[in-house]
């Protein structure tokens, strides 16, 4: 008998890239390369994200992972988890360093999350890191 098994970091929307990365001497270096696949976007185009998201959340959910904490810029995840039986959060992630208006960026990412409460799922508002969000953007946040 094993419990229900919790994946608390997932970025579920970059599923698609699995494979397209290729290995790096350094984190800086896997980094450019990262941002160099997701800049150039899936081979099949968006439609790509949807299916390899849902394709990671339904071998996550056979292989035992019953709640996911999902970081996510898009929100292309909230429908699918509850699609594939999957229960969490999804952590809505905010970028902006030289945003002019920080409460608006806490606004708008606040009604793209209403557009999903009616799922099984919590919501969160959450910056980037340190280095691609304002202090004024985290303290809104906060």
């Amino acid at each position: 008998m094993l419990p229900g098994l919790v994946n608390a970091h997932t970025h579920l929307e970059l599923s698609w890239m699995a494979g397209l990365v290729p290995p790096k001497s350094s984190m800086d270096e896997w980094i450019r390369a990262l941002l160099d696949v997701r800049r150039a976007g899936p081979a099949g185009g968006p439609g790509d994200v949807a299916k390899a998201a849902l394709a990671a959340m339904i071998t996550m959910r056979e292989t035992g992972t019953v709640l996911v904490g999902d970081i996510s810029n898009t929100l292309i995840t909230p429908g699918l988890l509850a699609a594939a039986g999957l229960r969490g959060v999804v952590f809505h992630e905010v970028m902006g360093f030289a945003g002019p208006d920080p409460d608006r960026i806490v606004r708008e990412a606040l009604a793209r999350i209403d557009e999903h409460q009616t799922l099984p799922l919590q919501f969160s508002v959450v910056a980037h890191a340190p280095y691609s969000v304002s202090p004024d953007l985290i303290a809104r946040i906060a």
